[in-house]
């Protein structure tokens, strides 16, 4: 018994070593976590037109999936409104990536701290961007809070010691949900199996997802939906098949 034991806990460190040492565990930070990337001369005239009519039309100038430093971006939430500014935009919106740790094994017995939003809390991340908006609305420009799901529903296909992780990625933008514990309630994956290799679901869980969303009043953007994913980290099998 003991030796099966052993066995285990040196599976579960190899496994560690391994998610930390693949981009989707050890890319993301969180504010502090790494030093922004700081502007430098920005012009205090925007280099193009936000808004414009053209006919009937009212035309904005928008960039509608971006990261921050609470996720993989490079810049702070104050930084990257102000390079909005200058590059012209009237709407921007900020889709940091949720995920805050994504765990193996029952009872979560592998964990990798992946420094999406989840890090440090929906709450802290909508405080910090309604201040954002705040500043915005004094330059005249929109800002929407939102996140990106680096898939609803990821899992572990293959069996023991093989593992092929799927479904991961299959990403969505959130936008318009007010609440945050709304993103904090969404049915997303959070654990996936290692010793037992779990179904393939199809659409179900994703359907799950944009139904809750969407019943919350809030939209949902599938995101590179024309990708597929076929890449190995170490042993790990990382496929997502190209969509239909």
């Amino acid at each position: 018994m003991s030796g099966v034991k052993s066995k285990k806990s040196v599976l579960l460190m190899l496994l560690t070593v391994l998610l930390c040492a693949t981009p989707l565990a050890c890319t993301f930070t969180v504010p502090g976590g790494k030093k922004p990337v700081e502007l430098s001369g920005m012009s205090q005239t925007p280099e193009r037109t936000s808004i414009y009519r053209h006919g009937d039309w009212i035309i904005a100038r928008a960039s509608l999936h971006n990261h921050t430093v609470y996720s993989d971006g490079c810049r702070t939430p104050e930084d990257l409104l102000e390079l909005a500014r200058v590059q012209g935009m009237a709407i921007l919106a900020y889709t940091d990536h949720r995920e805050g740790k994504i765990c193996m094994g029952k009872n979560k017995l592998v964990c990798a701290q992946t420094g999406g939003v989840e890090s440090v809390g929906y709450h802290a991340y909508y405080d910090h961007l309604e201040k954002i908006q705040e500043k915005a609305r004094e330059q005249d420009m929109i800002v929407t809070k939102g996140v990106e799901v680096s898939s609803p529903y990821f899992f572990n296909n293959g069996k023991f010691p093989s593992i092929v992780l799927r479904g991961q990625f299959k990403h969505f933008t959130v936008y318009s949900i007010q609440d945050p514990q709304v993103l904090a309630d969404m049915p997303v994956s959070r654990e996936i199996s290692i010793f037992k290799p779990q179904p393939i679901p199809g659409d179900t869980p994703y359907q799950e997802f944009v139904d809750y969303i969407i019943g919350k009043g809030g939209i949902v953007h599938a995101v590179h939906v024309e990708s597929q994913q076929d890449d190995w980290l170490g042993p790990v099998h990382v496929l997502t098949p190209a969509p239909i």
